[in-house]
């Protein structure tokens, strides 16, 4: 039996010669090998229109967002026994509260969607 397109041959005892069968054309696309058809394909891939980089960068720069504070809390102001002003913030669809401070409440109040972090 012979050896057809490089498969091993088959014995009748089920053993396999496991040496591929030469060839002696080359193979069509080769052009080099893996290694360098990559290398080539880098090099003609055009450049891309934005930094890589930098875009990350942009987008991860949480002083540019603009928080909007959540629709549904209330705020609730209340002075304390010595005078001192706090705000509580409920937030019915959760049942929860939040009391902060009147700095607290002066960021609170810029959530606006208006105003970035760095501003």
């Amino acid at each position: 039996m012979s050896k057809v397109d490089g498969w091993p041959e088959m014995d009748f005892d089920g053993g396999m010669d496991m040496e591929p069968a030469p060839t002696s054309e080359p193979v069509e696309g080769a052009g080099g090998g893996l290694w360098v058809t990559l290398a080539e394909s880098i090099e003609a891939a055009p450049e891309p229109a934005t930094n890589l980089w930098a875009s990350l960068e942009d987008r991860l720069d949480f002083s540019r967002r603009k928080p909007r504070r959540a629709s549904q809390v209330e705020v609730v102001r209340q002075v304390r026994a010595k005078g001192a002003e706090q705000y509580v913030l409920r937030n019915p669809a959760a049942n929860t509260y939040l009391r902060i401070d009147s700095q607290d409440h002066f960021l609170w109040q810029h959530l606006d969607g208006e105003h970035s972090v760095r501003d």
